[in-house]
């Protein structure tokens, strides 16, 4: 969340003084943090990114919603063509 904030305002997306606001809304969500990652969790995520073209991040957002699961909601672009494969990417 803290790398989409830091590239949305660089990027022009949202303005610097939207930033805590931002930061405030985010912690008043209620977050469930998943156990580390495993050898084979770890594994699995860097075969999605070199079957798929992906980033090592958006590998390891692919492969948590499909283990636990989870519908994982995008706008990026490369997660989106994986859609036809992934049924619980929107």
């Amino acid at each position: 969340m803290v790398n989409i904030l830091a590239m949305a305002e660089r990027k022009g997306r949202i303005h610097r003084n939207q930033v805590p606001i931002l930061l405030h809304e985010w912690n008043t969500i209620p977050i469930t943090q998943h156990t580390s990652t495993t050898p084979n969790i770890r594994t699995r995520i860097l075969n999605l990114a070199s079957q798929h073209r992906l980033t090592a991040y958006d590998a390891a957002y692919v492969e948590l919603a499909e283990r636990i699961p989870a519908q994982l909601i995008t706008l990026d672009r490369d997660l989106l063509a994986l859609k036809k494969l992934y049924r619980w990417i929107s």
